[in-house]
């Protein structure tokens, strides 16, 4: 029996997820390459032409977390002080055990507003 150092048995698990990885890759070429098909002879996607990774953003990194940054002023649409409709929804029976919710006071409530936006006709 070999024995070997954890270390080492770490490495070569590493090594041997990058080999596999590499195999993949040629075994994908050495397709294209017998089949001669990219993206100008054939109808493959041009993502799937030689020499094009897709693993990689090219992006750069910024630094800066996801999302709005400190300081910055959000745009918020404000609520209309003069809606056109009122609508008051209310609940008649309770979701959870069914009595009657009639005479009783509410303990919360919220507010939301719906903006219809009208479609405009075809200016020539």
């Amino acid at each position: 029996m070999i024995t070997i150092s954890r270390s080492e048995y770490e490495q070569l698990k590493r090594e041997n997820v990058e080999l596999r990885t590499i195999v993949c890759q040629l075994t994908e070429e050495i397709a294209l390459l017998k089949g001669g098909k990219n993206s100008r002879t054939s109808s493959t996607a041009p993502s799937h032409d030689l020499g094009r990774s897709n693993n990689r953003s090219l992006r750069q990194a910024s630094g800066k977390k996801s999302g709005g940054q400190p300081g910055h002023k959000g745009h918020t649409l404000e609520m209309s002080n003069d809606p056109d409709e009122i609508i008051n929804l209310q609940a008649d029976k309770c979701k959870h055990c069914g009595e009657d919710l009639e005479g009783i006071d509410s303990e919360s409530y919220t507010h939301r507003q719906i903006v219809d936006i009208i479609p405009q006709g075809k200016r020539i």
